[in-house]
């Protein structure tokens, strides 16, 4: 079998291997060694992988990282190790930030055996960052995950292509939130090169005077304001006879700039997140904000949910609801709640969604939130 299909096989055997393991140890043996392996590495070999691998200079005595994937005798890939039953965090990131200062690995990998963080040093040479670049879950294993993954394969791993890759895709991020930003900027207060172009057929030629383009300006703003709220022009009617729901039209319109990330996934996440919503009233309109989407029923009460728009490091959608979290389970990693956090009133409750099975268990807590908000 090639690498894709041992890094699928491994994931189908996660779950029921995960529920025997009760140490660190356990887990590297169970699970972390055979996802090195799978991706090519002699795990039996020291000259390929290293386990608890010592530096010489610059890290605390005593101090090891789990395992070293070496290539020309050097040190590439730096794995630290949890249990199966922890949840991984920063606090657990301090030796790979240690080791990777003083060795020539280009990568670091943090893994409880469950989920495996990647990390590299975008922000300062030889400086691991304290954000991964890829997280990669095997309860939740998609296609671009496993594309994703197999670059650190023996046989494709190339440290600098994949820096180039991950570096371009982080810049790219970047400059696709400054473009969302500007629209925002521009659809709150047109500039006159926006009223320009969207007035076309209304100004006329040559100079006009103050007053003529406040009038423009104010139409203007108003065209955009109501092409927000309804998500297509004013005066334009959605056929009640066709079986088109209002979330099509409003995912038509903003899949061209407000959804270009490069895990495709959340793409369809985020589209059944917004089918679900608008199964539960026809008039539910989907609303783009400076940092995501508001979900509203066009009349009457409000259903107080919001899409927020994932950060390049993640993988999910994050919902928050107005919610009474009397009888909420939180779960972590799940659900969070944000009733103390002033500045989410009046959210109280944060919904990460991942995955599709995600999806199904959080939309009991959006029917929920929609019935409480009469």
């Amino acid at each position: 079998m090639g690498v894709a299909e041992d890094i699928r096989e491994l994931a189908a055997s996660v779950p029921q291997r995960k529920r025997y393991l009760r140490s660190e140890e356990a887990t590297k043996n169970s699970l972390v060694m055979p996802f090195i392996s799978a991706l090519g590495y002699d795990i039996h070999d020291p000259l390929e992988v290293i386990p608890e691998f010592t530096a010489d200079a610059g890290v605390k005595q005593h101090e090891k990282v789990d395992y070293a994937i070496v290539m020309d005798k050097k040190p590439i890939i730096l794995v630290e190790c949890k249990s199966a039953s922890t949840s991984l965090d920063r606090g657990h990131l301090s030796q790979l930030l240690r080791y990777y200062a003083v060795t020539d690995a280009r990568f670091g990998i943090l893994t409880n055996g469950v989920v495996y963080q990647f990390y590299t040093d975008l922000r300062k040479r030889n400086v691991m960052d304290e954000e991964p670049f890829l997280v990669v879950n095997m309860l939740d294993l998609s296609d671009d995950m496993v594309v994703e993954v197999s670059r650190f394969a023996k046989s494709a791993f190339d440290a600098q292509a994949i820096w180039n890759l991950v570096n371009t895709r982080e810049i790219e991020q970047k400059e696709l939130q400054i473009i969302r930003d500007n629209i925002a900027r521009e659809f709150a207060n047109p500039s006159r090169d926006l009223v320009r172009i969207l007035a076309r057929g209304v100004l006329g030629r040559g100079y006009q005077r103050r007053a003529e383009w406040e009038r423009v300006t104010r139409l203007t703003k108003r065209a955009i304001d109501e092409f927000n709220d309804s998500g297509r022009p004013a005066g334009k009617t959605v056929n009640e006879s066709s079986s088109q729901r209002p979330v099509e039209n409003n995912f038509d319109i903003y899949k061209g700039w407000s959804l270009l990330v490069s895990n495709e996934s959340l793409h369809s996440l985020f589209q059944g997140l917004c089918a679900y919503v608008t199964s539960l009233n026809e008039e539910m309109w989907i609303k783009p904000i400076t940092d995501g989407f508001s979900v509203k029923r066009q009349r009457g009460g409000r259903l107080n949910l919001l899409y927020i728009w994932p950060a390049p490091t993640k993988t999910c959608l994050t919902v928050q609801l107005q919610l009474d979290l009397t009888n909420v389970p939180l779960e972590e990693g799940f659900t969070q709640d944000i009733s103390q956090i002033k500045n989410h009133r009046p959210y109280t409750l944060h919904v990460f969604v991942r995955s599709q099975n995600d999806l199904e268990r959080a939309k009991p807590l959006i029917k929920r939130s929609y019935d409480e908000a009469g």
